[in-house]
């Protein structure tokens, strides 16, 4: 099987009716699901310290989280997800060169995200063994 690892991209928007109008109906995306992010957590990850709405758009292998916000010049939620094969390898590394690392605890898996020197922000997913 081939390896992936890319797993997705969020972007920020602020118009609803985009998620029909643009990313079902003009780019064939479909919304695979809903959820709410409590401010507790965004703001440990992004700064941001409110409760925020996000959708999942995609097809196939490609998924887009959309965060909606108010105006699209508030603060934003951009950052790319990557799957690896030795989570707790990358930590590891990251935090001996001094990149800022945000762990957060969840009962189901451990959310992690690590900025690089120019602010960008990865989400670092575990791969688990397929079999």
């Amino acid at each position: 099987m081939k390896e992936k690892i890319f797993n997705h991209v969020a972007i920020t928007i602020n118009d609803l009716s985009d998620i029909k109008n643009f990313y079902v109906n003009i780019l064939g995306l479909e919304i695979k699901r809903k959820f709410a992010l409590p401010k507790t957590i965004l703001n440990q990850i992004f700064n941001i310290k409110k409760n925020t709405e996000v959708v999942v758009v995609g097809k196939k292998d490609f998924a887009m989280e959309l965060f909606i916000a108010d105006k699209t010049n508030y603060r934003n939620f951009q950052h790319i997800c990557i799957t690896v094969n030795d989570r707790k390898q990358v930590i590891k590394k990251a935090q001996k060169n001094n990149y800022p690392c945000t762990i957060i605890k969840r009962d189901t898996s451990d959310a992690v995200f690590i900025k690089d020197k120019s602010n960008n922000l990865f989400e670092i997913k575990q791969r688990f063994n397929q079999e």
